[in-house]
């Protein structure tokens, strides 16, 4: 498999989106972002710029090997808007509504599992006792 500067664009933003969408926790967004740019490091590049594609197990640029302006583009466009999405993250409360939205998300995909049948000694009822009890709870705090 292959990556380019767009893919780890888009890959860094989504880790943003991930924690927009209640999935992923600030420290989640941080450590994958910190991950993320540490194997920036380790790739091989011409005269500053990253190559256009890299092998994403040994990270060795794949042939042929070329720079493109409109990848480099794109992974600048991402950065730029990571910066700012990074900078609104860091004045967000550390829970906030998308965390309880992504948990919700989690809690009705396991439902319809359970609905399913997959997942044996699970109990369908609780988790519906346990969603109602806490939208319940939310619903309360809304209001």
């Amino acid at each position: 498999m292959r990556t380019s500067p767009t893919n780890i664009g888009l890959w860094m933003l989504s880790a943003l989106a991930a924690h927009d969408f209640g999935y992923l926790t600030v420290d989640q967004v941080i450590e994958k972002l910190i991950q993320t740019m540490q194997t920036i490091g380790k790739l091989e590049r011409y005269e500053g710029h990253l190559l256009n594609w890299y092998d994403i197990e040994t990270l060795a640029p794949l042939l042929p090997r070329y720079i493109s302006s409109v990848d480099s583009g794109n992974l600048l466009g991402a950065l730029w808007t990571l910066q700012h999405g990074l900078d609104e993250l860091s004045q967000q409360p550390v829970l906030d509504e998308s965390t309880l939205e992504g948990l919700r998300d989690t809690l009705e995909i396991l439902k319809q599992t359970l609905q399913k049948g997959d997942v044996p000694g699970l109990k369908s009822r609780l988790l519906n006792e346990q969603i109602f009890s806490w939208e319940s709870r939310q619903k309360g705090s809304l209001t």
